[in-house]
């Protein structure tokens, strides 16, 4: 018998009956824990976390869902030609802010991502010098910044600001990936589900912010929608399916090679394809799982070679083992992220067999320290670090810019609580959906096809990936978000085809009036302790800071000789009421005298343990930032060796090397005490949500058309 266009026999009853069952009450299971977590606010090792409280967010989540299901009920009385006029409106109120960031935000990354700016430049500018960095810590970053030279030497060409020209495709290689994810939903359950996508996405910072961060997450997020989107067309082709198994096997590739996470693609989608011997026969399953697997493996030998084209040759004494990672993901210092004192311990070994084997020891050192118990806390640790922060690390990626702007300050700064607050809003709501349209999977069975299949198994590997053999970070969530967003789509699908009687059941309904009258007044009861929480935010006055100038990045050594002094020039755009230098190597600070100056203006920088400062009033204007070795030995300043790149615009290199531009460690930086919120627009604010919220309930349900 056939059900679902699909061959109905024992095996496949077999596999409907225990192993998706078990895989959706699993991914039903970790996406309740997520939610908890993401809803709990508990500490991690790394997120200084920056947001309302867990019942505002709670809150707040009901509204946004609420809004959303009425939305969709009104959207499905409409016509498509005003569907379609609202999801134009939304794509181009999208990327007109877009644009608007684009241009006024040019940021940068102390981190990895300046690394590969480092790199970028060099080769731009015919150096095919590789830094240490690649060779010591991130082989991996290697692929990224072959892209970015690529890009960088087009705009040269074109004339382009190549860090705006980076914004802009990254903007445009993020709206390829929604586009894509709005085509599949929208022959999927109609435009209507497609344009709640899009306000959804339209809605999340994150799609923004990892488009002005040019790094592998950004670039990587493109590969999952690509392939369940190739997928969708080759189990609907005939002729063409080979063609199309030759670009989905090239894309898995491409995806791999840009981050090594992607590498669970490639499994879930031989899985799905394993699947579909019912609709093919295992013969031609087998030749396209053999096409898949023989295009992927050419690309991995032939990475070597295109590498080795940009002068890119990896030593093995440098080589790190792949099991580095694994050792820092049972680090239960840094709660499984990234750890530069395990990488710093590997890479001091003289070869790649002592590191190897060291790997091999600490992990088992420390499997064993902890016991059964300790190593299921850390593994709690570590998803709580991953799975909970909703921003996704995109309100950290940019650190450094050309300018700060008040927007800076509310996207990166030291004000960032109401983009933070929204980000987990979205987020805890997204989770909260997915659990739901797991669960109507098993109400609607159909609806669970090798596509949806490929979205949970890509689900449940990256998440099982990070936390059992791989480190965490919030970041990676990135990758799997698009898909998280479709399962949120089919939840709401699921939440708009039920009335009020249905959620509550016939019990209930029979006091009807009671029941609403109580949970609107539990609705307002949670909101006033919400408020009550939140007086932190409105009555403590915090230290805020708005940076005019800075470079904080350290990479590199500055010898300072006794008698010696070396000098930095900055120019500052407009005031600041402080200036320090930092010195994170706690090496001679005391020994060394520091002074601003501007004209014959002279303030002297107190020592402290790590840095000199001064807090006056500094108009703007240029500023040398001098530093005096009044000691009889030998002293190492912290510094930043960028190569080739400007890495300051508003600082000039402490030497006249174009091919190491050096500069110090400093912030000239605007200081003030404040709240961080105001009392009158927390208390509207809260007003307003516990409004939507309760007017759901009293609502009269609306006539909507079946979908």
């Amino acid at each position: 018998m056939l059900i679902g266009g699909y061959c109905w026999d024992g095996e496949k009853l077999k596999d409907k009956k225990i192993v998706w069952p078990f895989l959706l009450g699993l991914t039903g299971f970790l996406l309740t824990m997520i939610s908890v977590v993401a809803l709990a606010e508990i500490p991690d090792a790394f997120h200084h976390v920056l947001r309302f409280g867990p019942l505002l967010i709670l809150l707040s989540v009901v509204a946004l869902i609420g809004v959303l299901v009425r939305l969709i009920r009104w959207l499905n009385q409409q016509n498509q030609r005003l569907i379609q006029l609202i999801g134009w409106f939304v794509v181009l109120i999208s990327i007109g802010v877009q644009l608007f960031l684009a241009f006024r935000i040019i940021g940068d990354n102390i981190y990895d991502g300046m690394d590969i700016r480092f790199q970028a430049v060099n080769l731009l500018n015919g150096s095919r010098h590789w830094i240490p960095y690649f060779h010591e810590l991130a082989q991996n970053n290697v692929p990224i910044t072959m892209v970015e030279h690529g890009l960088l030497a087009v705009f040269k060409v074109l004339h382009i600001n190549g860090w705006l020209g980076l914004n802009l495709v990254m903007f445009a290689w993020i709206d390829l990936t929604i586009g894509l994810l709005w085509s599949w939903v929208s022959h999927r359950w109609g435009q209507t589900y497609a344009l709640i996508l899009l306000v959804l996405a339209a809605m999340y910072f994150p799609f923004y912010g990892y488009a002005l961060f040019f790094y592998t997450d950004g670039v990587a997020l493109l590969f999952p929608v690509l392939t369940l989107w190739l997928l969708e067309r080759y189990f609907k082709a005939d002729k063409r399916g080979w063609i199309l198994l030759i670009i989905l096997g090239i894309e898995l590739w491409l995806g791999f090679w840009l981050k090594g996470n992607n590498g669970v693609l490639l499994i879930a989608t031989l899985l799905v394809l394993l699947g579909d011997h019912y609709r093919q026969g295992w013969r031609k399953t087998f030749a396209a799982i053999a096409l898949l697997l023989v295009l992927f493996g050419v690309g991995v030998v032939a990475t070597p070679h295109l590498e080795a084209s940009v002068g890119y040759e990896q030593p093995q004494s440098k080589k790190m083992p792949l099991l580095t990672w694994t050792m820092m993901g049972l680090n239960y210092g840094t709660q499984g992220s990234s750890s530069h004192a395990d990488t710093g311990m590997i890479q001091k070994q003289s070869t790649y067999a002592k590191k190897q084997t060291l790997a091999v020891t600490t992990i088992k050192a420390r499997v064993r320290s902890k016991g059964v118990a300790g190593l299921a806390g850390h593994l709690l640790n570590k998803l709580n670090l991953m799975w909970s922060d909703g921003n996704l690390d995109a309100t950290e990626t940019i650190n450094q810019a050309h300018s700060y702007s008040k927007l800076f300050q509310y996207l990166y700064g030291s004000n960032k609580l109401l983009i933070s607050s929204l980000n987990q809003v979205i987020y805890v709501a997204i989770l909260g959906l997915s659990v739901i349209a797991v669960i109507g999977f098993s109400v609607l069975p159909k609806q669970l096809d090798l596509e949806m299949k490929f979205i949970i198994l890509t689900i449940l590997g990256v998440f099982s990936f990070h936390l059992l053999f791989w480190e965490a970070e919030a970041r990676y969530v990135l990758l799997v978000f698009p898909l998280l967003l479709v399962l949120a789509t089919f939840g709401l699908k699921q939440l708009a085809a039920l009335s009020f009687e249905d959620l509550v059941g016939p019990k209930l309904i029979r006091q009807k009036r009671l029941f609403k009258t109580g949970l609107s007044l539990l609705l307002v009861a949670v909101a006033a302790i919400g408020m009550l929480s939140a007086r932190r935010f409105v009555e403590a006055p915090v230290t805020q800071s708005e940076p005019v100038v800075q470079q904080t990045k350290d990479y590199g050594n500055y010898v300072l000789k006794p008698g010696h002094q070396v000098t930095q020039r900055i120019w500052l755009s407009k005031a600041a009421n402080a200036i320090s230098i930092q010195n994170p190597r706690k090496n001679g600070t005391k020994n060394i005298s520091a002074h601003v100056a501007r004209g014959t203006t002279s303030w002297r920088l107190k020592a402290k343990a790590t840095s000199w400062s001064s807090q006056h009033k500094f108009k703007a204007g240029t500023y040398k930032l001098t530093l005096y070795n009044r000691s009889h030995k030998t002293i190492k300043l912290a510094i930043l060796d960028s190569r080739s790149y400007n890495a300051v615009p508003a600082a000039k290199p402490l030497n006249q090397n174009k091919w190491h531009h050096q500069y110090l460690l400093f912030k000239a930086e605007n200081k003030w005490q404040q709240p961080l919120f105001s009392a009158k627009k927390l208390a509207l604010l809260i007003i307003l949500i516990t409004l939507v919220d309760v007017s759901f309930i009293w609502l009269p349900k609306s006539n909507r058309k079946k979908d």
